[in-house]
């Protein structure tokens, strides 16, 4: 889904060990391309493991070197936890709904 160089990444279930490759190289592909922002939308994530704090960190990391921007979007309460006590609260814009991602 494209809106005025937002690329949207939706994600579902339980981001581990087995999904985060998935999750990583998904936003790659979205990276590499002109993206100018990707959101990930995290509202039907159940759980991250430290492999997907991992995938996220990489993609905040690719995005900072092609001048584009990572932004999370909608996680449940207890993802929102383990982002912050990950300090990722602090790296990466989280926001609540997909409409102040789009504007963010």
């Amino acid at each position: 889904m494209n809106n005025s160089g937002s690329e949207i990444l939706a994600v579902s279930g339980r981001v581990d060990a087995e999904r985060a490759p998935e999750l990583e190289e998904a936003g790659r592909r979205i990276l590499v391309k002109d993206s100018m922002k990707l959101i990930v939308d995290l509202g039907a994530v159940e759980y991250v493991s430290s492999a997907g704090l991992c995938a996220l960190l990489n993609l905040a990391k690719l995005a900072k070197t092609r001048n584009s921007r990572l932004i999370l979007c909608g996680p449940n309460p207890s993802v929102r936890q383990i982002l912050k006590l990950s300090g990722f609260d602090k790296l990466i814009p989280i926001v609540e709904e997909l409409s102040e991602a789009l504007v963010a």
